[in-house]
């Protein structure tokens, strides 16, 4: 797999480092932001490619309006599966501030997962785990292959298998179990090796769990 920045993110990132920075809002505008990802885009030993679209909660007309089309211009001509990463967003300033104001229930999630539904993209890979987003979210993508975030990427604890497995059944309730592909909420960059690696040691058994009572 190579994963790659996309469009929304990239643009509102540039917007948010640099305010007099003014994008025209469009797919191609993606292009422009990062020159070397043409080069990635070229690679061919992968077998998916995902995009990490971190602040698609935050700008969600802007992924209805032309979001949606810029993933589709990033994933044409591939013959690989597609996924797209989406999340509330984890170290990012504006992101932290954002969802201090969003209360108990966070339900952007139901603006633009139709839209997301319907889209060329296989898989869409999500932050479940300790979040406030309301799993029932989950039955609007009825059409994709779902990578769920069983496993939080804060650092307070490690998992144990027994609560991964436990969030798996709790999304199965929503998701068939031949389309949920458990995993991290986002990326472990910024946890610590050892704990990042006990978090992957408990996905797994926790899903092992979870397989041999199918």
């Amino acid at each position: 797999m190579i994963c790659l920045s996309g469009s929304v993110t990239k643009i509102k990132t540039q917007n948010s480092i640099d305010q007099r920075h003014k994008s025209d809002n469009s797919p191609q505008s993606c292009w422009k932001l990062n020159p070397n990802d043409e080069e990635a885009f070229n690679v061919r030993n992968y077998n998916c490619r995902q995009l990490a679209e971190t602040r698609i909660p935050v700008f969600m007309e802007d992924v209805k309006e032309w979001g949606i089309e810029a993933l589709h211009r990033a994933i044409a001509g591939l013959s690989c599966l597609t996924a797209v990463h989406i999340c509330y967003g984890y170290g990012i300033e504006e992101n932290l501030r954002w969802k201090d104001t969003l209360g108990s229930e966070w339900r952007q999630y139901e603006e633009i997962f139709p839209a997301l539904n319907v889209s060329h993209i296989d898989q869409i890979s999500l932050e479940c785990a300790d979040s406030r987003v309301p799993l029932s979210l989950l039955g609007l993508l009825k059409n994709k292959d779902l990578m769920v975030g069983v496993v939080a990427v804060t650092r307070d604890r490690v998992e144990s298998p027994d609560q991964v497995a436990g969030n798996i059944r709790a999304a199965m309730a929503y998701v068939d179990a031949e389309r949920l592909y458990p995993c991290t909420n986002c990326g472990m960059v910024p946890i610590p090796y050892d704990m990042a690696l006990g978090k992957i040691h408990s996905l797994a058994a926790g899903a092992y769990l979870v397989r041999k009572t199918l």
